[in-house]
């Protein structure tokens, strides 16, 4: 696990100016940092050194060919013994040292041979010099890149911080704002700056020395698909495919925890792990104070004793929060407005100060398999504006409120534009006519909004503790086995995520399969209408000079929500104001980004 950046087309990179944007990432990388430049290219790299400590030195190199690399290759030892086999000799045990190997056997489709989550930079100079950008199925690991279009230059990061000490313009895309309180973060591979983008799932990005782009998706050949046969067939060969890619994680030359919250997902593959490996640790998060909704730490309590799991409690104290508030903030890459942002970013410190370098996780159950209630809600729901309302749960605010808190002049930036949502809109009203309503809701949610809005926070911020999550629910088979399946074996009216619950069934306690789901959440509607830490910061920040002089948004109309959340609280306005304040702190920290 690493952080990488470099560049493409583009000679003269100081050593000072390298050396800077890899000090910008380097608690995602603290074991090393090292860059290697040719005549137009760099490729830099910081090291978190999980597999294979002993070797790996980055950039990888054979012959003409160079690589950079972030992730974890988990049948690495297979390919090497394939690798063997035709003649190569690989000497460490370093998983990353397959890649090189793969290309010059494979050319682009090596990357169809990797199983794992990466981001993977090869400079080629072989006889014409080409570069490649690439990645895993899900993107799991965070890359965004620049591509000058008037020099053909091209500048990669793992983190934006990084991006911005290379010659890359930060110039904000007004529409983003809208697409941000839309979205709970950016969709569909953009951000919130001109020309930088995110690499989405199944990418290989190509340019030539000539400056010329190419972008294509591929499809992996770690892949499992649904057997004919029943439902407890189907969860049967599940569990077993599930089980197989949760005890294959498990394997590092460093210490191994679980994140647990006392949920079926994370819960499972703590119920797993148990059965392959002893004495393992479990963390959880839960806040000081009498914050009943939010606390599920009795729920994970019992998952650890059922399981023979130490059990770790991760308090989040009121005093607190103000430095949790700010850390997390400029940790998260883009704005983000989920509230349990703070929770992920205290419970990774808490791992990475318990000795952890690695955590496995539970995320990305309910995208691949169906375990939101939006999804059942609008899987059956009859009424004519059915995806509307599918999008008013799944926004950070309905239209309605949209519009009350945007300023004059935003509207007018706004005015005549294609919307997000309404692109979003149009676009599954036609995939629904062929796909039908779930299987058009999954793909959208796991291509467009899964990656922005869960993985890269999960991998911001993890990395700002150099710890690497781990996420067994997005490994390729499993998800290939998931869009495989029927429908009905996923959701039905009276169930999400069937075949989870059904997989799971026969290894966790009756009280952690029926009770309803939870969100891993902060008590946002609780903490901002009482006197509490966090209603003292929105106060403050959506009073402040900055905000009013952004223009973004009506003020008077901000001012009168946060004393309407004190009179009468209620959820819709606890996420929009929670939303404008995260996006007003992330701002005035990036007005200090070079």
């Amino acid at each position: 696990m690493c952080r990488i950046l470099g560049c493409y087309n583009h000679a003269g990179l100081s050593p000072q100016i390298i050396e800077r944007a890899i000090h910008q990432q380097i608690q995602g990388g603290p074991d090393r940092q090292s860059y290697q430049s040719g005549k137009n290219w760099m490729l830099g790299n910081n090291r978190l050194a999980i597999q294979g400590v002993m070797g790996g030195d980055q950039p990888f190199s054979v012959g003409k060919m160079h690589a950079v690399y972030n992730g974890e290759i988990y049948n690495h030892r297979a390919l090497k013994r394939d690798l063997a086999s035709r003649g190569y000799t690989i000497t460490d045990d370093c998983d990353g040292s397959v890649i090189l190997p793969l290309y010059e056997i494979y050319g682009e489709a090596f990357v169809e041979h990797l199983d794992g989550m990466f981001a993977i930079a090869i400079v080629d100079e072989r006889e014409t010099s080409k570069f490649i950008l690439c990645n895993d199925n899900a993107a799991m690991k965070s890359v965004y890149y620049y591509a000058d279009e008037a020099t053909g230059a091209f500048f990669f990061a793992s983190e934006l911080v990084a991006l911005f000490e290379l010659p890359v313009p930060k110039k904000l895309r007004p529409t983003a704002v809208d697409e941000y309180l839309v979205g709970r973060s950016v969709w569909h591979n953009n951000t919130v700056f001109e020309g930088i983008h995110s690499l989405g799932p199944r990418s290989i990005l190509t340019q030539d020395s000539r400056g010329k782009l190419h972008h294509k998706t591929y499809a992996s050949k770690a892949i499992a698909v649904y057997q004919e046969g029943d439902f407890l067939k189907a969860a049967n060969q599940f569990g077993k495919l599930f089980e197989n890619e949760v005890a294959e994680m498990l394997n590092a030359d460093v210490p191994v925890c679980l994140v647990t919250s006392g949920g079926l997902d994370s819960s499972y593959v703590s119920a797993l792990a148990t059965k392959y490996r002893q004495n393992l640790e479990c963390f959880n998060v839960s806040y000081e104070g009498d914050w009943p909704s939010a606390d599920e730490s009795q729920f994970a309590k019992e998952v650890a004793k059922h399981c023979g799991i130490r059990y770790n409690q991760v308090l989040i104290k009121e005093s607190e929060f103000p430095s949790l508030l700010d850390a997390t903030i400029a940790h998260l890459g883009q704005p983000n407005s989920a509230p349990h942002s703070l929770s992920t970013y205290a419970l990774f410190k808490a791992v990475h100060e318990s000795g952890f370098k690695v955590a496995m996780t539970g995320d990305g159950a309910d995208e691949f398999f169906g375990g939101y209630e939006r999804f059942r809600n609008a899987t059956y729901d009859q009424s004519e504006n059915w995806l509307q309302k599918y999008f008013d749960v799944m926004c950070a605010t309905t239209q309605n409120m949209r519009d009350t808190v945007y300023s004059k002049e935003y509207q007018g930036t706004l005015q005549g534009k294609n919307s997000v949502l309404k692109q979003a809109i149009l676009h599954l009203q036609q995939e629904v006519a062929k796909k039908g309503r779930l299987k058009t809701l999954l793909e959208f949610d796991q291509d467009e909004r899964f990656p922005a809005y869960i993985l890269r926070r999960v991998d911001h911020l993890s990395m700002a503790h150099s710890v690497e999550a781990r996420i067994p629910f997005c490994q390729s088979r499993i998800t290939s086995f998931s869009t495989s399946l029927p429908s009905e074996y996923q959701i039905d009216k009276m169930q999400v995520k069937k075949i989870v619950y059904e997989a799971a069934k026969p290894l966790l306690p009756q009280s952690i399969i029926n009770r309803p789901k939870h969100f891993f959440v902060l008590p946002i509607v609780e903490m901002l209408s009482r006197k509490h830490v966090l209603s003292e910061i929105l106060n403050d920040t959506l009073s402040s000079q900055a905000f009013r002089n952004r223009g973004y948004f009506n003020y008077e109309a901000i001012q009168d929500l946060i004393a309407e959340q004190v009179k009468n609280p209620n959820n819709n306005t606890a996420n929009l104001l929670w939303s404008v304040m995260v996006l007003e702190r992330w701002l005035q920290k990036m007005d200090h980004v070079k």
